[in-house]
């Protein structure tokens, strides 16, 4: 326990992940979801801090998230190699925020993303640090678009054009068009390569 007046120190607890976006194709975008704890007794409130994030060449910083409890992150966006600071709000004892931090990656690789509290009256400085390493893939945007006549009479035949498009960065290979057939079109063709399942 503590005597009456004693000084109390607090304990930051800081934690990081990737869940769901490790691994992710180059171009795509890493929510980091940063979490720091006020780890000490329910009596103890852990005063207004900052949270640090060292953003990694190829990747850029793009804010935070709606609803996030560690806010006022500058600068954004934040090309890297950079540092983001944010603010931590006081916590009470056993109370956490969070951030989800947005970052745009652009090569293949391995990028790592570190969140800090400064140690400043923590009891428990070695839990401050952590860092959180994310596989980015090769990575390609392939957009798809149809084009067809916005009326036919019944019985005649239409034609429809797919065309698939990779607006990069990377190449695609083994790219599979799924082409719903909507109800009311009979004997469907597809042109060479396709094949029809289900009813037609």
């Amino acid at each position: 326990g503590f005597a009456a007046g004693e000084a109390r120190a607090t304990d930051w607890v800081v934690n990081i992940n990737d869940t769901g976006f490790d691994p992710i194709p180059a171009g795509g975008t890493v929510v980091y979801t940063v979490t720091v704890r006020n780890d000490d007794l329910a009596t103890a409130t852990a005063p207004a801090n900052t949270v640090r994030l060292t953003i990694p060449a190829n990747a850029i910083f793009e804010g935070g998230s709606a609803g996030d409890t560690i806010t006022g992150c500058a600068p954004v966006p934040a090309s890297g190699p950079a540092t983001v600071t944010c603010s931590l709000p006081a916590l009470a004892g056993g109370a956490a925020a969070t951030l989800r931090a947005r970052v745009l990656t652009s090569t293949p690789g391995t990028i790592t993303v570190d969140a800090f509290v400064p140690i400043a009256g923590d009891r428990q400085p070695q839990n401050n640090d952590v860092s959180q390493s994310t596989t980015v893939t090769q990575g390609a945007d392939i957009s798809l678009t149809i084009s067809g006549p916005a009326t036919a009479q019944s019985g005649s035949t239409v034609s429809y054009s797919y065309t698939a498009r990779n607006l990069g960065p990377f190449a695609a290979s083994n790219i599979v068009v799924n082409v719903p057939v909507p109800a009311g079109i009979a004997n469907f063709q597809g042109p060479p390569g396709c094949a029809v399942s289900g009813a037609n």
